[in-house]
């Protein structure tokens, strides 16, 4: 049945208004494959950001920010996101960097950046009421950085603890995850500014049934499902 359910799917975005997609297999879960989210601008400027979420090991979820777009590009200042606060405690995650590639249009540079964890109501200009945000670089290109992407893993602090996505994603997806980007390009040049967001409302079941069914219901979001070969 998996076999039937990954040759169905193919390795491309899926765009779904207002549909629901069920999978009906115990044996797939959310760490069968990386999620994908094609963020949705809500700031002044639009820029393509794709972010991907993806089990890293049995303690770690890493998230992994994109720009491929070199007409709709910003320099990327943080992210933005909800857990499911009903499994997991606040207080037991951390944050490492993985890595970063400065400049959009020009050399790709491979830098150390230290990103800024907060949690429980975090805000970031404009940006508001996430249980998590995740701060990197310096605001404008002027401040020494140009991150087109960038990579970061959060872990559990808990020893023999564990992190999966089974039990991270929220029950709530609406507004789940949101982006903040500086000195977007507008087409002229870099002065402006954008936000964005995963959009409308997704819900998936509580963690004890996601092993065994995934809904997915969304309008407008694009949502990337690979499978490991």
């Amino acid at each position: 049945m998996l076999n039937m359910i990954k040759n169905a799917i193919p390795r491309k975005a899926l765009s779904f208004c207002a549909a629901g997609l069920l999978f009906g297999a115990s044996s797939l879960s959310a760490t069968a494959g990386d999620f994908v989210f094609d963020m949705v601008n809500t700031g002044a400027i639009p820029i393509d950001v794709q972010v991907t979420v993806s089990q890293w090991d049995n303690e770690t979820i890493r998230f992994t920010l994109d720009q491929n777009n070199p007409n709709a590009f910003g320099d990327l200042r943080g992210l933005l996101f909800h857990v499911n606060e009903n499994v997991i405690n606040l207080n037991d995650l951390d944050i490492s960097f993985v890595s970063a590639v400065q400049n959009m249009t020009g050399d790709a540079k491979t830098f150390d950046i230290t990103p800024t964890f907060n949690l429980n109501g975090s805000s970031m200009t404009g940006l508001s009421n996430y249980d998590i945000a995740v701060e990197f670089g310096h605001n404008g290109i002027g401040g020494g950085d140009d991150i087109k992407s960038i990579t970061f893993d959060l872990a559990t602090t808990v020893i023999g603890g564990s992190l999966d996505l089974d039990t991270f994603f929220p029950a709530n997806m609406e507004q789940f995850m949101a982006v903040r980007a500086t000195s977007a390009f507008d087409g002229n040049d870099r002065e402006g500014s954008s936000k964005l967001t995963n959009c409308c409302g997704t819900t998936v079941p509580e963690p004890s049934s996601m092993a065994g069914l995934m809904v997915l219901a969304f309008g407008g979001l694009l949502w990337r499902r690979k499978f490991s070969a």
